[in-house]
């Protein structure tokens, strides 16, 4: 649940940021009661133009404002302003919901975020339930598979994989597979020791949902459908043993925290860059580690410490 309450927050940042922007848009249109007639000197891709204008004190100004539709260089405008603080402007005869479109989008977007990760997330639990009550004895290895080069299967983060076999009461000779199972990582898998009795709900068919639960009574969340079958080239599959305190060397793993790092800058720097206003670099630092965390979450991958 740390992943959707991360994207929880994200979104109620973001929404809290839009809000406040409106509120404080429409509280400076308010006391924007002043006109004056302003001449374009510039005009960027982005909508925002750069006005010269000469205020009713006869101080001139140089400010950019948003407005809609194309504008020319040296168009008149006229614009509205506040007398006891004219730094900033609005078009008083044009419109300007360019600049309120953009907080609505935003919170739109952070209602959105909240929504499709409840969804997600949800959903997620009602299909482990679904399975029903615990039901038929196995026994389970833990395997770490890794995408191969060549695969397009999804993953952040080294996938978390359980051998199935039949319980060691079964009657059957041997040592008879039932499948493999990719399993959300959960801090319990780290002491799973090799054929470790575990329990199967729901099932067996490779279209249905398994479950499974753990001697301690931790019910897994599994990702996908049961293989019959080791799964294929696409992964790299190696066997995990128990873990003794110390770190696994043979594998390396990005913990939850490094792929929050990863996101708040990747998305930092890219909202900065695409709306070409650093000051909303926050909120793309904010959505990116949400996202990354969660589509680290979301496709099972184990960290290196247990608690992260």
């Amino acid at each position: 649940m740390l992943a959707l309450a991360t994207a929880l927050v994200a979104a109620v940042v973001v929404a809290g940021f839009s809000c406040r922007g409106l509120w404080a848009y429409h509280h400076a249109r308010a006391r924007a009661t002043a006109q004056a007639n302003g001449t374009i000197t510039a005009v960027s891709s982005d909508g925002t133009i750069r006005l010269r204008w000469t205020d009713g004190a006869g101080v001139a100004h140089t400010r950019s404002v948003d407005v809609d539709g194309p504008r020319a260089v040296g168009e008149k405008i006229r614009i509205a302003y506040d007398p006891a603080a004219p730094a900033r402007i609005f078009p008083a005869d044009s419109g300007d919901t360019s600049a309120i479109t953009r907080y609505y989008l935003e919170l739109a977007g952070a209602v959105i975020l909240a929504v499709l990760y409840s969804l997600v997330w949800t959903a997620r639990l009602l299909r482990l339930r679904s399975t029903g009550q615990p039901g038929r004895p196995a026994a389970a290895t833990l395997w770490s598979g890794k995408a191969s080069m060549f695969s397009r299967s999804p993953g952040a983060g080294p996938s978390t994989w359980l051998r199935l076999i039949e319980s060691p009461g079964s009657p059957h000779r041997g040592e008879r597979e039932l499948g493999w199972q990719r399993v959300m990582w959960n801090p319990a898998l780290e002491r799973l020791e090799p054929r470790t009795p575990v329990t199967l709900s729901g099932s067996m068919t490779t279209r249905s949902l398994l479950a499974i639960t753990l001697p301690d009574g931790t019910r897994l969340l599994s990702i996908g459908r049961l293989r019959r079958r080791r799964p294929d080239w696409r992964w790299n599959l190696d066997r995990r043993p128990a873990a003794d305190g110390r770190a696994f060397k043979h594998r390396r793993v990005v913990p939850a925290l490094s792929w929050a790092l990863l996101g708040a800058t990747t998305g930092g720097v890219a909202v900065g860059l695409v709306s070409g206003h650093w000051m909303y670099a926050p909120l793309g630092v904010i959505v990116g580690a949400a996202y990354l965390v969660n589509a680290w979450a979301l496709t099972g991958g184990a960290p290196r410490l247990p608690l992260l």
